[in-house]
């Protein structure tokens, strides 16, 4: 049964009635008289609908009654909601904040990371070209080594030809010397038997020629002396001369042996000195190459290192924005219930 065509009096009576100490709502028996005379309808003349409009009532008021408490209780749900709503903003704004400032470290990290990268590309690219350069001084170095023992090689046959050389000077020499030797005595030999002869032609004469063939053979005799004056000092001139051959040739191999020595011992120090020099460079290209490959063993570390540092800040960025997300599906649930619920107060 709907209630309708309140006049300004009753509803006013109805404020007052409301705004007293009094119940909220007039008894049954003054609602229905209130009803029915607005409605111009007398009492007696719904006498037979009396108990039912009363149960309606009672019903009505006990609804009012749940009504009013299950808006107290939407009214705290509310406030609680709003709250919780308030709570949740704030985490929301601080968990915001957090992203953004942790967005703006990952930011800020990754520019490091990528100028790092950068640097660090420069870096390798710089060790790339010292490794090629190192290769072309090893190549370098390798071809030197090379010429150097091919140096070795031929010092050691210039030794052994300047040994043969030595030996065969020495020789020649020696047989020079001794082929003047046995001409010598040749010669020595001959002049011994001119004078053997001299003495026996000598007492030949003495003994069966005149005095003018006598005198003919000592002229014969002297001129043979003078020959052999003439010999002999052609002997000792080629003793003297055989002499000065042999003290020269015996400075000559001196010299020799000094001229030689000297050019092996320069030789055998300067094959030492290049033979330490590439043992130096060898050595120096050994740490060259092995300092090169540390660095790029750790420049590759720390790019590994960098990069899983930025996977893992990406991977808890990637969580905070999955928890905000989840966040604000929740508070935009919220909203809705809240929606629904004021939705539902209101109608």
């Amino acid at each position: 049964m709907s209630i309708s065509n309140n006049t300004p009096k009753d509803k006013q009576s109805k404020r007052d009635v409301t705004d007293s100490t009094t119940p909220a709502y007039p008894d049954s028996t003054t609602l229905l008289n209130r009803s029915t005379s607005s409605a111009k309808i007398q009492l007696s003349d719904m006498q037979p609908v009396e108990t039912k409009v009363v149960e309606r009532i009672k019903n009505l008021e006990i609804s009012i009654e749940q009504h009013r408490a299950s808006l107290d209780q939407l009214e705290q749900i509310t406030q609680s909601l709003q709250r919780e709503l308030a709570a949740v903003k704030e985490k929301h704004e601080a968990v915001v904040q957090v992203a953004d400032a942790r967005t703006r470290e990952l930011k800020s990290a990754m520019d490091e990371l990528q100028e790092t990268s950068l640097a660090n590309s420069g870096r390798l690219q710089e060790l790339w070209e010292l490794v090629r350069q190192l290769s072309e001084d090893l190549a370098s170095k390798e071809g030197q080594l090379v010429e150097i023992q091919n140096r070795i090689e031929d010092l050691k046959q210039n030794r052994e030809e300047i040994l043969r050389d030595r030996e065969e000077t020495e020789r020649e020499p020696l047989e020079i010397t001794q082929m003047e030797k046995a001409k010598l005595l040749v010669e020595y030999e001959e002049i011994q038997g001119i004078e053997q002869s001299c003495v026996e032609i000598m007492e030949e004469l003495k003994r069966s020629f005149s005095p003018e063939e006598i005198e003919k053979k000592r002229a014969k005799v002297m001129a043979n002396e003078d020959r052999i004056a003439q010999l002999e000092g052609m002997i000792a001139e080629s003793k003297t001369s055989s002499m000065i051959d042999e003290r020269n040739a015996d400075e000559l191999i001196l010299q020799f042996d000094k001229v030689y020595e000297r050019r092996i011992r320069s030789h055998t120090h300067e094959f030492e000195g290049l033979e330490h020099q590439a043992m130096e460079l060898e050595k120096q290209r050994d740490q060259e190459a092995n300092a090169a490959l540390e660095e790029y063993l750790r420049l590759n570390q720390l790019s590994v290192e960098a990069e899983e540092s930025a996977s893992r800040e990406e991977f808890n960025l990637l969580a905070e924005r999955e928890k905000l997300a989840e966040l604000e599906s929740t508070l935009e649930a919220l909203k809705l219930e809240l929606v629904q619920r004021r939705e539902t107060i209101t109608a």
